[in-house]
């Protein structure tokens, strides 16, 4: 009788112990969950987290834009020949800006917080460690060094998407116990990675890791069949070759890269330094000595300003200190360091794998939206460190764990502010391009809709960020202003003003516009300027400026020779046309590169 009060009495215990264990995870969790929500609401929706589209945008959304009716039109034709599936949702979603803008970028950040939530567990199914997968998934929060990524609009629906089907078709992969029983999940991840190249290919050679991850994962449900790699890479690569070998290698939009090349001479004494120099640039000069330190000054001066702001931020610092210190040390196991080691080595792989892509055209650059993918292996190589750190004092482990997640919490903090100061970058840029766009609407409705218009924008003032933070810096050069690029300036002009026939001769702030020669009709007059590789005619040439917050029209185009010699005035009609109307008008400069 004693014992079974002893037997129910030490049950009773142990479910309580449970129940107050459960309580505790429950908690745990959902502070985590909201702490993660306060960072990235801080981090993506400064100012509501709306910020226009930005040059390559423009020329997606008029793809889908029927300039009849002023609205948008389904098109489920691709504008180009590669990343079919991301041209098609970028030119029907970018229809949704500015209406709809910030139900679009609240998507975009839940596919990155998916991302977040599938690398983290990446790390967990090949370590079996909370503590590694939460260290991996805190790394990939915030990817400042590839903010393009998710800011810019065109290239934010590629690169995410493109990482969710990378992951969703490792975790698939990894879920495969049996190749007969579980045919159906090889189907879906040898999907997702023909899918993903659809959308952009940084993940197409990361796929060749899978027989590592497959080698390291014993923590899932499943373990999987070591068979499936074999036949989950032949059944990827088999229809993804041959959508590279006769539709990108064949595309214009690859032969204006230099094409690709596969001649390992060329590629590691050409490629592979130009693209570590440029690589070492984007991490330095467009970095951390550049805007980065700028845009965590500027999203901290504009949280600050912000009714909830200080609300917002202490709410954010106070949970990442909870979340530390509500870990569960105790119930944590840190694999070896033999393990963790592989983790760091597969890492490392999936950094310069997602790399190849690019020294694979022989005239790519690389580019801030390039390091997406590479940043998640970065997340992994940080995790696989932390936990290496942990491993070296075992002794103190508990300590360790504790202090490393407390550390990752001020790394969060500033991360989240200069994703928000550049956040305000992109705000202000379109704010910017909105009010040069709006300065020309009364020029460009005194114009024949009919006819020919070529626009020629120089010297206009971009400095979108000083002006409105009252503090000079980088984070002006950071981003193209719209007539600094001829397509952005084209179509933008297009969408406001309705399908005209607009063309436009473009230079920014780091290359003047030059003129290479003149043509000149019978009599000796001018007629047409050769300008950026294109004949433009006088008679259709609008050329302005944007200063002091106004248009200027420009005309004359007062003309030298390269010596100086020689020199020549040009009125512009259209020029002079609009001139009449009051609009002010100054003249302009060229120096001719050959005079005929």
């Amino acid at each position: 009788m004693k014992q079974s009060w002893l037997t129910e009495s030490s049950d009773r215990i142990g479910i309580s112990r449970d129940d107050d264990t459960h309580a505790r995870n429950a908690l745990f969790w959902s502070i985590t969950l909201a702490t993660v929500g306060l960072g990235l609401t801080i981090g993506f929706f400064l100012h509501g987290g709306t910020h226009g589209l930005y040059m390559d945008d423009y020329s997606e959304k008029s793809w889908a834009f029927d300039f009849v009716a002023a609205k948008w039109k389904l098109n489920l034709d691709p504008q180009f020949h590669i990343r079919s599936l991301a041209h098609i949702f970028i030119a029907n979603l970018a229809n949704a800006i500015p209406r709809h803008e910030f139900t679009v970028r609240l998507a975009i950040v839940a596919i990155h917080f998916l991302n977040v939530f599938l690398i983290g567990k990446l790390a967990y199914r090949v370590t079996g460690s909370r503590f590694v997968a939460i260290s991996s998934s805190a790394s990939f929060l915030f990817p400042i060094f590839a903010n393009e990524a998710l800011l810019w609009f065109a290239a934010s629906i590629a690169n995410t998407t493109s990482l969710s089907l990378l992951l969703i078709g490792f975790h698939c992969l990894l879920s495969c116990g049996s190749l007969k029983k579980n045919l159906l999940l090889l189907g879906y991840g040898v999907g997702a990675w023909i899918l993903m190249v659809l959308f952009y290919e940084p993940g197409l050679f990361t796929l060749l890791l899978l027989p590592a991850f497959i080698g390291m994962a014993h923590y899932g449900r499943t373990r999987p069949d070591r068979r499936v790699w074999i036949v989950a890479l032949a059944g990827a690569y088999m229809p993804i070759g041959i959508y590279l070998f006769f539709v990108e290698r064949m595309a214009p939009e690859v032969a204006v890269r230099g094409g690709p090349t596969l001649n390992l001479k060329f590629i590691l004494a050409h490629r592979v330094p130009d693209a570590v120099r440029e690589l070492i640039g984007l991490l330095t000069y467009w970095g951390l000595s550049g805007p980065l330190p700028e845009a965590l000054a500027l999203g901290w001066h504009e949280w600050r300003s912000v009714l909830l702001g200080w609300a917002l931020l202490g709410s954010f610092v106070i949970g990442c200190v909870l979340v530390a210190m509500m870990y569960p040390v105790k119930r944590e196991t840190i694999p070896g360091s033999q393990r963790l080691a592989r983790l760091l080595f597969v890492a490392l792989a999936w950094i310069l794998l997602s790399m190849v892509p690019v020294v694979l055209l022989r005239s790519q650059g690389f580019a801030i939206r390039i390091l997406y993918t590479p940043s998640a292996g970065c997340a992994l190589g940080a995790a696989a460190i932390s936990g290496l750190i942990v491993n070296l004092f075992r002794q103190r482990r508990e300590v360790f764990i504790r202090a490393i997640l407390l550390m990752m919490g001020p790394v969060l903090f500033v991360c989240s502010l200069t994703m928000a100061g550049l956040v305000r970058t992109y705000q202000l840029r379109s704010y910017l391009d909105r009010r040069q766009l709006e300065a020309l609407g009364p020029v460009i409705s005194l114009l024949p809709r009919a006819e020919t218009l070529w626009l020629l924008p120089v010297g206009l003032d971009e400095t979108a960020v000083s002006k409105s933070w009252g503090r000079t810096g980088r984070l002006d050069e950071f981003l193209f202003g719209v007539f600094e690029i001829s397509w952005s300036a084209r179509d933008a002009v297009r969408l406001e003003f309705g399908g005209r026939n607009v063309q436009a001769v473009t230079s920014n702030r780091w290359e003047k516009p030059h003129m290479t020669s003149v043509l000149r009709s019978q009599d000796g007059h001018i007629t047409t300027f050769a300008m950026q590789g294109q004949a433009v005619p006088a008679h259709e040439l609008l050329a302005f400026t944007y200063q002091q917050d106004r248009l200027i029209l420009l005309s004359p185009l007062e003309l030298d020779s390269p010596d100086g010699h020689f020199s020549a005035s040009v009125d512009l009609p259209l020029v002079a046309q609009l001139a009449q109307t009051g609009i002010k008008v100054q003249p302009c400069h060229f120096q001719l590169e050959r005079w005929n």
